[in-house]
């Protein structure tokens, strides 16, 4: 899971680099690095919990519908 989670934030990146918010989104705590590292990590505990990776792409949609407001 440690492994996933570390994924999960590099697969961030690009996105990140190509908006020029790379260099903000790994200097700040709250809504950056550490926080994409953490969610990938409950993803990857929610999907090891329910034995499927769709109880972990349902949590990454709830959250990604709730920090979109």
């Amino acid at each position: 899971n440690l492994i996933t989670g570390f994924l999960f934030l590099l697969m961030h990146f690009p996105g990140w680099y190509f908006q020029g918010v790379l260099a903000d989104h790994m200097t700040r705590l709250a809504g950056g690095g550490l926080t994409i590292l953490l969610l990938g990590w409950l993803f990857g505990f929610v999907a090891k919990k329910s034995g499927s990776v769709s109880g972990s792409i349902l949590t990454h949609m709830i959250n990604n519908f709730f920090s979109s407001f």
